[in-house]
C-alpha cells in the first residue's frame, strides 16, 4: 500500500485489517515492513505503526532497501 503521509498509510492498514478479519482471512503482518521518504531520502524516525488489534507493523531495515 502507498500513502501520501504516515496517518494515511496507518489508517489503510488498519482498514484492511478489519475487512480481513470480517471476511475471516490473516492479515499477515509478518510480511510487512513501513518505509517512510521525505524529499527523497529514507525517514529513520519511529515510524512503527500499531493496529487496532495491538499488532505492530516495524520499519524496513535500512541495509534491505
Amino acid at each position: 500500500m502507498y500513502g501520501k503521509s504516515k496517518e494515511d498509510l496507518e489508517t489503510l492498514m488498519n482498514t484492511v485489517r478489519v475487512f480481513s478479519d470480517d471476511i475471516g482471512m490473516q492479515f499477515g503482518i509478518y510480511k510487512c515492513a513501513i518505509t517512510v521518504m521525505k524529499r527523497g531520502k529514507l525517514d529513520n524516525s519511529n515510524n512503527d505503526i500499531v493496529l487496532g488489534n495491538q499488532e505492530k507493523i516495524t520499519s524496513l531495515d535500512e541495509n534491505i532497501c
